[in-house]
């Protein structure tokens, strides 16, 4: 394991990058030294900012000694044939450092004004976004980058963490026909011929003639999938107490619904999906989350948001302050891409405290909704598209994030193809299963 060391004053803001680039993504030490200190017994010594003889010298935009949130111009440039931000002189041509700060702490979101209907961050803001590389873990390719150089030049071995793929679930609508009584459902159909929607009415028919099973009901494929690759996934159960126009989920306290969660925490991991409207109101998603642990007799310290209703940095000082340890939270649900530049996890660091919290984040890059919804892609796009994220995530040996729904692989008309091709992409993944 190599030992680095960083010439460079102290800062919190370069304690919490060094950390992360060299202790989790490169599964090395480091240690922050002064120009004076004798330079003895490091495999590389690394001088940020100021160039000096002996190290390698990479640039400094000022970013991580500065403090407060101020809107700068940032220089675009290239290295390793990779497009860069902070562009300077320097053996490595840019401020890799400070680049991988801005995107990690979602800098650019805290000075960004606009957002979109449900008052979320345009991802068309985002600077991955205006490069053209929202669809590029650019983060992960720098780092890769930086990491073969270092042994090229250095003769050193740097092993990092393998790729890994996890899928997880957002359970919003269990069923569409199934629980549901005999009077509502007879209104359905005549609801879906008086507006001609017939590939409605015949799926209702089929199901009311006991032809079809529930379309969106697609939980025993999902067990009998992650038995066959040997995979725990994570459901992320939507626990709104009351019914608004975007929170149409089963109460939680509901006798059945209660078994179905029970269920998914024993064939998984179970996280709280908080409602539409929580995402600034820490009373109601504390009540959401006890309800969920008072169901399930467990803490439940994982989440992701609602519609990826996601505002920073309230949203993540609530979900801190009620113990939520890790979110799932971060991407965007118009975009397929990475919002963080990166497909691997992260502690928080909140820039109005200036200070590292203990929430982990974890980035994803692929949503069924997104490339259903808003990209109107078919199945076959949409994980042509999953495929071509995905070969650089193993390339740089990153991790793949997957959001599905439950109602997406289930047997409705609307999402025909996506159980099928699903399967084929996540027993790839796995295929010594």
């Amino acid at each position: 394991m190599p030992h680095f060391a960083i010439i460079a004053p102290p800062s919190p803001r370069l304690f919490y990058l060094l950390d992360w680039i060299f202790k989790e993504r490169l599964q090395s030490s480091y240690e922050l030294i002064q120009a004076k200190d004798p330079k003895t017994g490091y495999d590389v010594v690394i001088s940020y900012g100021t160039k000096l003889e002996n190290t390698l010298f990479i640039p400094s935009s000022g970013l991580l000694h500065a403090t407060g949130i101020y809107q700068h111009t940032i220089l675009e440039g290239t290295w390793e044939s990779l497009p860069t931000l902070y562009a300077a002189e320097g053996d490595i041509p840019f401020d890799l450092f400070s680049a991988v700060f801005f995107l990690i702490t979602r800098y650019e979101e805290y000075y960004s004004k606009e957002q979109d209907a449900h008052e979320r961050y345009l991802p068309s803001d985002s600077i991955l976004f205006k490069m053209n590389c929202l669809q590029r873990p650019l983060i992960d390719e720098w780092l890769w980058a930086f990491n073969k150089y270092l042994e090229k030049k250095f003769s050193c071995s740097i092993q990092t963490k393998p790729y890994s793929c996890l899928p997880s679930y957002d359970i919003d609508l269990v069923y569409k026909y199934k629980r549901k009584t005999i009077f509502v459902l007879i209104t359905k159909l005549i609801q879906s011929v008086y507006k001609a929607n017939f590939r409605e009415s015949k799926q209702l028919i089929r199901f009311l003639l006991f032809i079809q099973t529930d379309p969106y009901d697609s939980f025993s494929f999902i067990k009998k999938l992650h038995h066959k690759i040997q995979l725990k996934p994570l459901y992320f159960l939507l626990c709104a107490l009351e019914k608004t126009a975007y929170d149409r989920n089963v109460h939680p306290y509901k006798k059945w619904m209660k078994k179905l969660m029970s269920i998914l925490l024993e064939i998984g991991n179970v996280g709280l999906h908080p409602s539409y409207f929580s995402y600034h109101n820490k009373v109601l998603l504390n009540n959401e989350k006890s309800a969920l642990e008072n169901v399930l007799e467990k803490e439940i310290p994982l989440s992701r948001q609602h519609y990826i209703r996601l505002q920073l940095p309230q949203t993540y000082r609530i979900l801190e302050s009620l113990a939520i340890t890790d979110d799932f939270s971060m991407g965007y649900a118009s975009e397929l891409g990475f919002r963080a530049g990166t497909g691997r996890s992260f502690l928080w660091y909140d820039l109005g405290k200036e200070l590292c919290s203990e929430l982990r984040v974890h980035p994803f890059c692929f949503m069924d909704a997104t490339a259903h919804y808003y990209k109107n892609l078919t199945a076959a796009e949409a994980f042509t598209e999953l495929e071509k994220m995905n070969a650089i995530l193993k390339k740089t040996n990153s991790k793949l994030m997957l959001v599905m729904h439950n109602y997406t692989l289930g047997n409705d008309q609307e999402w025909e193809g996506w159980q099928k091709a699903y399967e084929a992409f996540l027993v790839n993944q796995f295929p010594t299963f």
